[in-house]
C-alpha cells in the first residue's frame, strides 16, 4: 500500500470558507509554503499516477506538500 499526502489543495472543500475566507486561506499558505503556491488538485493526480504506476514502491508515502513539512 503506498499513500499520496497532500497540503491544503485548491479545491471545493474551502468554499465552505466563502470567497474571503477561502483567499485569506490561501494567501497564508502561499506565504508560508517554500514554493509560495497552493496545491493544484493536478499536482496531485500527478503524484497519484506515479506512485501507482510505480513498480517498485511499497509502503510509502508520497509527501505533495509544496514544502509544508519543511515550513
Amino acid at each position: 500500500v503506498n499513500t499520496v499526502s497532500p497540503s491544503t489543495t485548491v479545491t471545493p472543500l474551502w468554499d465552505k470558507l466563502g470567497p474571503d475566507g477561502r483567499e485569506r486561506k490561501f494567501a497564508q499558505m502561499r506565504e508560508r509554503l517554500p514554493l509560495r503556491r497552493v496545491g493544484a488538485p493536478d499536482d496531485i493526480a500527478r503524484a497519484i499516477v506515479f506512485i501507482a504506476t510505480n513498480r517498485f514502491a511499497t509502503g510509502s508515502t508520497l509527501l505533495v506538500d509544496g514544502g509544508d513539512a519543511l515550513a
